[in-house]
């Protein structure tokens, strides 16, 4: 029987292909045979791989336990009943499969914190839920994208105590401070925050509110307030899940705490 050959040089690559009886074959080799030589460095290397990532996971693991013992010592937590509980199970369960996946030390700080307030909420209530909610959110979130989830939180959601009213001076003090330790620049994380779910309709830009809740000149606020706040979406507040990570991460950049009550209701 006779075999249809056809053979041609390809310009400039050096290779050579052959057409026998309709199969391709380059350099010597058919597509069976290339896909072989594939499947041979997978099997011959996925052993190591696969030690290897066990022993990723074997350390992340590790780390997540070293920082979830630190929490419960720093909130003198001693009652671990809770982990009986699904909503805790599934909690520390987001938080090993993030940590593990990504292993990033800001987000196991995050998702450790969420961990311990989730061991101190009913298991039915709205800010049990919009944990579980903002738990599932965390690991899409890099820290800048934190960081304009809180200066929203701080300048369209909450009335400090020790500003003095229609004092411009203490007022852009207290808000230049928290501005100075939060990463906003730009816009960028706000559409895909907002794809996310992380907004919901709140007329008012940031400098407004600001200047009517503490009885101060708008324009005047302007001049000295950080620039930073002109980022905030003028037209939102955020959501629960929003605002539990909003203030965490808040929490964990200053010295101040928020009772997460306030404002999930």
């Amino acid at each position: 029987m006779c075999k249809k050959v056809n053979k041609q040089k390809n310009k400039g690559d050096g290779n050579s292909q052959q057409t026998i009886n309709g199969n391709v074959i380059v350099n010597g080799l058919t597509p069976q045979e290339a896909v072989s030589v594939v499947n041979k460095l997978f099997y011959d290397n996925f052993p190591k791989l696969v030690e290897e990532a066990k022993q990723t996971v074997n350390d992340r693991i590790n780390e997540i336990e070293s920082s979830l013992l630190k929490a419960f010592d720093d909130n003198k937590i001693t009652d671990f009943s809770a982990f009986k509980r699904p909503d805790v199970q599934y909690s520390v369960l987001e938080l090993e499969k993030t940590y593990a996946k990504y292993g990033n030390n800001d987000l196991l700080n995050l998702l450790t914190k969420l961990v311990i307030t989730r061991i101190s909420t009913a298991t039915t209530n709205k800010i049990g839920f919009a944990l579980d909610m903002a738990m599932q959110l965390a690991n899409k979130l890099s820290s800048a994208d934190l960081d304009f989830l809180s200066l929203t939180f701080v300048s369209k959601m909450v009335r400090f105590g020790e500003v003095v009213q229609g004092d411009l001076n203490s007022v852009c003090n207290c808000y230049n401070d928290i501005a100075n330790v939060l990463d906003v620049n730009n816009f960028d994380s706000f559409e895909f925050l907002q794809s996310l779910n992380c907004f919901c309709i709140d007329l008012a830009s940031s400098q407004a509110r600001i200047s009517k809740t503490y009885g101060v000149d708008e324009s005047a606020l302007k001049k000295q307030l950080s620039n930073k706040y002109d980022f905030v979406p003028h037209d939102y507040q955020l959501t629960y899940p929003a605002t539990i990570l909003a203030i965490i991460n808040l929490e964990t950049k200053t010295t101040r705490k928020f009772n997460l009550s306030t404002w999930i209701r």
